[in-house]
């Protein structure tokens, strides 16, 4: 996997003149997907199962400074479960019937001042670079409870050749970045998002 210093490298010409914390966020954003792929369950699991029932009891997370609930129709994985992903998510759910997966990640940056239109522009080019097929369906700054985050959305073909769709909310939280991942199959997304929208409203940190 690239590191930091590889990515500055590699990306030094087109990121030339964006301020600092804006650069390393981007860095930072792009290091979290390559894990986010790499680590994620095999995504031939996603696929059109039926419609999702909607869930009637909001079930809650709390831990490590992180809140946040969640429909009952989603489970969280364990500890045992999340240990298999090598530390990649401190929280993840999934769904079945349609299969889904949300993850949370924390990493330790100072993302005070960063600009988040500028930095969606730059994964505008990035997600072209980086995903087979990438095609962007939206982005949008969002207020959360921590402030405002950055909701970018985008579909690409995995190795199996089936369309995911991904939503990414960057959450900039003074000297710690969020990045809370949503994914599922392309035709399968628009019917949880209702359940991933409202998982990404209640998220707050101490």
């Amino acid at each position: 996997m690239e590191n930091v210093e590889t990515l500055k490298q590699q990306n030094s010409g087109q990121w030339q003149g964006l301020p600092t914390t804006t650069m390393f966020l981007i860095v930072v954003v792009l290091l979290a997907l390559t894990l986010f792929f790499s680590f994620i369950r095999p995504l031939n699991q996603l696929g059109v199962t039926g419609l999702p029932q909607a869930g009637s009891v909001d079930k809650q997370f709390s831990g490590d400074r992180v809140f946040l609930s969640y429909s009952s129709q989603w489970n969280a994985l364990n500890q045992g479960e999340l240990a298999k992903y090598n530390g990649a998510f401190m929280f993840a759910v999934e769904r079945a019937n349609p299969h889904a997966f949300v993850s949370v990640k924390v990493q330790t940056v100072n993302a005070q001042g960063v600009n988040l239109a500028q930095l969606a522009k730059s994964l505008d080019k990035e997600i072209v670079r980086e995903f087979t097929d990438a095609k962007k369906k939206g982005q949008s700054i969002i207020q959360l409870d921590d402030g405002k985050a950055l909701r970018y959305e985008y579909s690409f073909k995995s190795a199996n050749n089936l369309r995911v769709r991904e939503q990414l909310v960057i959450v900039p939280a003074g000297r710690k970045v969020y990045h809370l991942s949503a994914s599922a199959a392309d035709q399968d997304f628009d019917g949880v998002r209702p359940e991933i929208d409202n998982l990404v409203k209640s998220f707050q940190t101490e």
